[in-house]
This record gives C-alpha cells, structure tokens and sequence, in this order.
C-alpha cells in the first residue's frame, strides 16, 4: 500500500495527526477558560502602566518588568480580554512548539522524536489547568528553546566568525529576556555559560594525549569535560589552540549579549523610575522569607547526608559481591556510578515526597514526563550524546534547581522543565521502540515504564482536564461565556466564582468615576482588573506572604478615603441576606485577618450591599450620611 503522504514515513505521519488532535482539542478548551489570578493582576498592572503609572511606586508586584512587557506586547496586538490572552498565548505556544519539534531535526534525528516531545508538551502544558497556562513560566520556554537553537552547532561549517557572533550574542540576549521574565530561571543562562566555558577549558581538564571517546562508561557522567562537551581528545594542550578556540568566542558573545541586555534593561528602567522598587524586589526586601528553598535544603540536610551514606554503602557492598560472584570480574569505580546516581535520585526523590506533601501532587501530575526524562539522563552516556541533547538536559536540572530554590512547588512553575524533560524523554522514546525487541530483558521493562508514564500523563493529567467542565468539542454548545467563566471558576471555592466577581466589579464603575481608587480586601485580583480603577495602596494581593505591607495598606485607607472597599463575607457569613450580621462578620474577619490596623475600616466605613452572598461593598459613613440627608 502506498504511503499516505508521499516522502513523509507512515510512522511520522501519524504521530503528526496525534499531535494535531491533541492541539486542536487542548484549543478548544483553552482559548474559552477563564482569566486566572495572576494572569489578571498582570493584565491591571499593564493596564496601569499604559496610563501612565509606575509600576512598584503606583502598582506593586514581587515580579520582575519582563512579564509586564509581555502583557504589553499581547495588548497591543490582540487587546485585554480574557479570550485576547488565550489567543496569544495560543500564538506564543505554536511558536514554542515548532522550535521544540526543530530542535529533533537540527538534532540529525527524524520528525517523529520532534512530534513525540511536542505531544509530550502540548499533553503537559494543558492538562495542568486554565491557571496555569498563560503564565510567565510558559512564555519563558520559546526563548529558551531559541537559546539552544542559536548555539546549536550548524550542520554545515560556517567559517563566518561574525555570524557565528551574532548567534551566541542573540543567545545571550533571549537568556537574559527568560531572565527578566523569571529571574530564578537565570540559572539556565549558567549552566549554558558554564557548558560554553568548560568546553573551551576541556584541554586543561583533560590533558592526555591518548584518544579517548567520552561517555565509555558511567562514570564519565562525572566528569564535568565529558558531561558538557568535548567528545574526542588526539593531541596535547595547547596555549595556541586554547587562545583560538571557538568556545573562546562563544563564550564571550554570549556573555556580551547577556551583558549589554542587562545593561540596557537598567537604562529603560532608571527611565521609567522603577529601579528603587525593582531592586527592593530583586533583593526580597518587601517579601522577606518568600524563597523557601534554602530553609527546605536545610531542613532535609541530616536526611540527606545519612541516606547518601546508606545508598553509596550499599551500592559498594552490592558492587563488591557482583565482582565475587563472577571469577575474574573486578570491581571498577566506573561500575558505582550509575547505580549509585539512580539510589541517590530515587532517595531524594521519596524523601523530598515525605517531607514536602504539595510536592507529592506536583509529582503525580507530570510524572508522565519527568519519568522517562529522569530516566535517560541517568542511563545516558553524556559523552555521546549531541550537544543540543546535553543543553535541554541541563536547562532541564537548572529549571529543577529554579522550583528548588523557590521551595513552592506550584505547577504554574513547570512549563520550562517539561519542555525541556519532552524533548529528552521523546528522545528516548524514538531511539527504543524501533529496537524493542532487540532490547535486554531490562531495557524493556524500562521501556514499558515509560510507555505507562506517558499513558498516565494522557489520560490521568490531560485527559482528566479536558473533560472536567464537559466533553463536547465546542464548550459553549449549551452555555454562555460568562456562565462557563463560572462554571470554571466554581472549582476554586476558596476564590469568588467569575459571575460574583464580574457583578462586583459592575458594581463598583457604577459607584465610581474612572480615576476614583479602591481598595480590595479580598485576594482577589479579577476584581480590579474587571472594575478598572486605579488602586489607593499600590499593593494589589492580599496574600499572607504581603503581610509586612498589610500596614502600609490601611494607612492609605485612612488617607486617601477611597469610595469602595471590596471585602468577602466569612464561611460561616457567606450566604446571608441580613446587612447588619454581614458587616459584623467582615469586620472581625478583616481585624482578624489583618490586625489592629484593620480597626480603620470600622471606624470609617459601612457595608451597602453583598453580592451574590458572597462579595461586600462598603462604603465611607460620611459619604452614606451624606446621601441620606439629601
């Protein structure tokens, strides 16, 4: 029978239709959820901006300018709305996808290990929830990935140095916007950096004039010459040959480009009057404590320590008596390596499971792709591996160390490690089932547990997504926006549903004049975003975290006397059409949520109405008094 597509194999044809169907049905939910709660607070702040106020002074956010750029950037070009954002979103994944499906052919592997990460992706990305989509992290992964593509080796020579220039300068460029997006994820454009400089030093490290082809054994995985480049060695070190290294220059264009990005970036924000506030932020100086990672590694230390010690001695002990057993076999370091790595990552892993229980669903959720990644970086012979293969598996470990560092381990945080853990693990895939029977017993079992991660990851994560809020292809077949925006939203009871807060925010532009601010007293940043009136505090999030700032918020109630405040009835409240019973609980809920501070909106302010049962709108007593003598 004739090929369905003539120069395409049957096999990558098909994996491409796969990936088309999952793409197009991930739209069709995606583009119609509702704005999440970061993704509106960026969207405020951006509007604010636009009008001329200045972010961290009028507007303040923990988060650096790059996402505010990006929001920019989606405004100008498809406007505000919650389906705006989706679309773009869509636009930016499409591009993020296609260099992720590039990256296999560039690699000198076949369509199917591209189509295979991008199914990998596209299964991840969406099936971890409209929240988290459309967030920073997911915007970060195209630059990344356009990163590795600017210094992957071209396939043919090219002698032009100046072009080879401009390529790890645009490299340093796009790692320094994922930085201005993220700064935890700057520590992709070290590992990147590093790999550069141990490839130029690889002469230094590894001397010796005998030919060696890296990655012969496991133990080379430790060697950082072997793990991050240079694959043959046939003549001694040189100064010469040190002084003309290609690295050399790589790795100076990429600094460059990282450098005068920086550079720049300061000179635009000193511009605007922001730096004051940015490096307040950079610093953690409002949000002391919020990165919890370095208390976590603390905490896991003694654990740590006492189960690398158990693993490695047990490990030597096993080793030890394999090399008994077989006469003649003796025991090698470079047979300790790898069995040793999996013991220390499988503890680490359980531990982590045991100590940190958010982490635990994290895991569950995208273990369809962490698996088969984890797996092949430690199975791999780094040494012969290409380059582009050894770049996404540390941006892999160097988004890991990121999440780490910031110790929350929320799923919006994950975009860059499941593009990067797609990529490998779609490698794995491709270069295994072709050879599956040809495989050892171990090696197929090995394959098989893949197979069932991936399975899990499209059925238990994606699929379990997609059909939560229906399963007809069109989601608005027997619903409005707004009541599918509810729908939605009704899953989080912990936030007002999109209808309570849409009513709400109706409500305050009829009480209010454009320039009039308010303040919310609910964590909940729909609302201004939805009301669009410019704040009297510039903190925007009532989060515990803020809660140094909580002051700083009541005192410019005091001040500044907006109209309206917007707070949310208590559990035990929530419901109630009695106004007086709902005043009394919302004012002891905010003085006990916010402390003697909160005293100010007793004294000053009356409940008028609630919304929905749910959302409360108070209002200045002089300002009621006034209305009724009239």
């Amino acid at each position: 029978m004739a090929p369905p597509v003539v120069g395409i194999r049957a096999g990558t044809f098909a994996v491409a239709t796969v990936f088309m169907i999952v793409w197009v049905i991930s739209l069709s939910r995606s583009i119609f959820d509702p704005i999440g709660f970061d993704q509106a607070l960026y969207q405020y702040i951006t509007d604010r901006v636009m009008l001329g106020q200045r972010l961290y002074t009028d507007v303040w956010d923990q988060n650096t300018p790059g996402i505010i750029g990006i929001h920019w950037l989606a405004t100008v070009l498809v406007g505000r709305t919650p389906i705006a954002l989706r679309v773009f979103d869509a636009v930016w994944q499409s591009a993020t996808i296609a260099a992720l499906v590039m990256l296999a052919v560039r690699d000198g592997r076949r369509w199917q290990a591209g189509w295979l990460a991008a199914i990998l992706y596209v299964l991840a990305y969406y099936g971890l929830g409209y929240v988290h989509t459309a967030q920073r992290e997911g915007f970060a992964v195209l630059p990344l990935l356009l990163a590795v593509h600017a210094l992957a080796p071209l396939p043919v020579v090219d002698d032009a140095r100046r072009a080879l220039a401009i390529r790890h300068g645009l490299a340093g460029v796009l790692c320094f916007c994922v930085f201005a997006i993220k700064p935890p994820l700057g520590l992709c454009f070290g590992v990147l950096w590093l790999m550069t400089l141990v490839r130029w030093l690889a002469p230094l490290l590894r001397p010796a004039a005998p030919p060696l082809q890296n990655g012969a054994s496991p133990l080379q995985q430790l060697c950082p010459g072997a793990a991050l480049g240079e694959t043959r060695r046939e003549s001694r070190f040189s100064i010469a040959r040190l002084s003309e290294s290609a690295e050399k220059s790589a790795l100076f264009s990429l600094s460059l480009g990282f450098i005068v990005s920086a550079a720049l970036a300061v000179a635009l924000v000193h511009r605007l009057g922001w730096w004051s506030g940015l490096w307040r932020t950079l610093t953690r100086q409002d949000v002391a404590g919020y990165i919890r990672g370095p208390q976590l590694i603390r905490e896991s230390m003694s654990y740590l320590l006492a189960g690398a010690v158990g693993v490695a001695g047990t490990t030597l002990i096993t080793q030890v008596r394999r090399a008994r057993s077989h006469a003649g076999a003796s025991l090698r370091l470079a047979h300790l390596a790898a069995p040793l790595m999996g013991g220390l990552a499988v503890f680490g892993l359980l531990l982590t499971m045991q100590l940190w229980p958010e982490w635990q669903q994290t895991l569950l959720k995208t273990a369809g792709v962490l698996v088969p990644a984890t797996g092949a970086m430690l199975l791999a012979h780094w040494g012969r591996r290409s380059r582009i293969w050894q770049m996404a598996a540390l941006l892999a470990l160097a988004s890991l160390a990121a999440i780490l560092w910031q110790g929350h381990f929320a799923l919006y945080q994950f975009p860059p490690l499941l593009a990067c853990a797609a990529y490998i693990a779609a490698v794995e895939f491709s270069e295994r089932f072709p050879h599956f029977w040809e495989l050892e017993k171990a090696g197929r079992l090995w394959t098989l547990v893949c197979l069932g991660a991936a399975i899990h990851l499209a059925v238990g994560t994606w699929g379990w997504t997609i059909t939560l809020y229906g399963r007809s292809l069109y989601v608005l077949s027997d619903t409005t926006l707004t009541q599918h925006y509810t729908r939605v939203t009704a899953n989080k009871p912990s936030f007002p549903t999109y209808e309570t807060t849409s009513a709400a925010a109706g409500r305050v532009r009829e009480l209010t004049q454009t320039n009039d601010p308010i303040v919310c007293l609910v964590d909940e940043p729909r609302l201004y975003y939805l009301a669009q009136r410019p704040p009297a505090c510039p903190l925007l999030r009532t989060q515990i975290c803020y809660s140094t700032m909580f002051p700083a918020l009541f005192e410019a109630i005091g001040t500044q006397h907006p109209k309206v405040l917007l707070a949310r009835l208590p559990d035990g409240a929530r419901g109630t059409s009695d106004v007086k019973a709902a005043e009394a609980a919302v004012l002891a809920g905010l003085e006990s949520d916010f402390g003697p501070s909160a005293r100010v909106v007793r004294e000053a302010y009356s409940l008028t109405e609630v919304v929905n049962g749910d959302l409360c709108i108070l209002r200045p007593q002089a300002r009621i008094n006034s209305n009724v003598d009239r």
